[in-house]
Order: structure tokens, then sequence, then C-alpha cells
């Protein structure tokens, strides 16, 4: 059985925060997020500006202006994610941004919208894939081929969650 990595993920004052069950993910992600940062020219007037809290083993970062609200939901589970929404016109900036997060996937649309674009982080991973994952992208662009959401294809979203927080940027509730 694989060791399974839990990313927890909330929204406060236009930043994510990532918490991560694993201190080393949580470090190489950070580390992944600095490199985009120095390489990426594709998202333009963005930064991620990523803090990583070791004792507290979370990674934050800021939260782009092209995402245009987010809702918390409760899963079956009984634990919490955030879907994160954008608009038609920033669909390629939210795939570049999506693919450079890794943890970021598609939700499918709901039935009663399907022009809805979504995306949402993914909550357990396999541990030693993702810590992969990780140091393969710190390698040069020529070692690794395709984008991380493109081969995943779309992950469709919670089925009957109720849904109990909405927010815009910066965590204003509807």
């Amino acid at each position: 059985m694989p060791t399974l990595a839990a990313v927890d993920v909330s929204v406060t004052d236009d930043r994510i925060s990532l918490v991560f069950s694993h201190r080393a993910i949580a470090q190489a992600y950070a580390k992944h997020l600095e490199s985009e940062d120095r390489r990426s020219t594709s998202l333009p007037n963005y930064r991620r500006a990523p803090r990583f809290n070791p004792a507290t083993k979370e990674v934050s970062l800021a939260l782009p202006s092209f995402i245009t609200w987010f809702i918390t939901c409760r899963l079956p589970d009984d634990e919490d994610s955030i879907t994160f929404t954008f608009d038609d016109a920033d669909e390629q900036f939210a795939s570049r941004w999506a693919d450079s997060m890794l943890l970021f996937e598609r939700v499918s649309a709901p039935a009663y919208d399907e022009n809805v674009k979504q995306l949402h982080v993914r909550r357990l991973w396999n541990a030693s894939q993702l810590q992969k994952r990780l140091d393969d992208m710190r390698r040069p662009a020529s070692s690794h081929s395709g984008s991380p959401m493109g081969r995943r294809g779309p992950t469709p979203g919670p089925q009957g969650s109720p849904c109990w927080a909405w927010g815009r940027r910066g965590g204003v509730l509807w």
C-alpha cells in the first residue's frame, strides 16, 4: 500500500494556503514554485511569491487575478475542498497556471452550466510519486514532456456535496 500525502487548501487575504502532510513534499513544492517564478514568462504580471513554513508544513502563494471566485464545499468524507473558477477569456492563463502548479486539476463542468470553468486541488497523492514529480519538474524542460494536467485529463468534481461558503477574491463571503 503506498503512503498517501494529503494537501489541505484554504484561501485568505489573496493567498492560497496549502498544508501538506509531509514536510519534505511541502519544501519541495515551495522550491518548485520558486523555480516557476524565476523562469515563468507565460503569466504576465503574476508572481507566486511562495512562503514555506516548515513548522506547519504550509506553503502559501499569491492568488492570481484571473481567479474570479472560489467556493468551499464539504465533501462526503467530511473534509473541505476549494474549487476555483475563471472566466472564458482567461482560460489559456488558467490552464498554464494549473499546469505549473502540479496540484491543480480541471473539474468537469456542472450539469446545470456547461460554460463554467473550474480548477481544484487534488487532495490525496501517492507520496513517492508526488515527490518524484516535483523532483522531475526541477530538471530542465527537455527532460519531461507534456503537461501534468493534460496527462491526467479532467477529474469529476464532488457530486452532491453541500457547499457552505462562497467567496470572492480576498475571502469576502457572499
